[in-house]
């Protein structure tokens, strides 16, 4: 049936080697190296740790794609969900996930940007603002 949705802090790599080496062993499972450092770097070290993850959780991985996910799917030994919802779901959620200040509400004005405010130690007068 599947992995259900948990609340999973995963272990991220300890070392440059482990990361590396976590890295290079996706890579020989058929990953891209720019999505087996993603999944490297979301704390996915080992097939053990990909075994307990929801398709959707996977599919939420910045650089993990329809194809990264379809092999990722392989290795789980579970069928192929429709890549293409999940992708589109896990879109939605990191959309709804990002601070207010970015997106499509943002950028019609109904959100203001954020200001950056800067003093020094004493404050002498009115605070400066600074627009990025």
């Amino acid at each position: 049936m599947g992995a259900k949705l948990t609340n999973v802090i995963r272990r991220k790599p300890a070392s440059f080697e482990e990361y590396w080496l976590a890295s290079k062993a996706w890579q020989r499972r058929g990953l891209t190296l720019a999505s087996a450092r993603a999944l490297t770097n979301a704390g996915f070290l080992a097939v053990e740790d990909l075994q307990r993850a929801h398709a959707t959780e996977l599919a939420m991985i910045p650089r993990i794609g329809a194809k990264s996910l379809a092999i990722l799917c392989e290795l789980k030994g579970e069928k192929l969900p429709d890549v293409e919802m999940l992708i589109g779901k896990a879109k939605r959620v990191r959309i709804l996930l990002r601070p207010t200040t970015v997106g499509p509400a943002a950028r019609s004005g109904t959100v203001r940007q954020p200001v950056l405010l800067t003093q020094t130690a004493r404050p002498r007068g009115p605070v400066r603002i600074r627009r990025p």
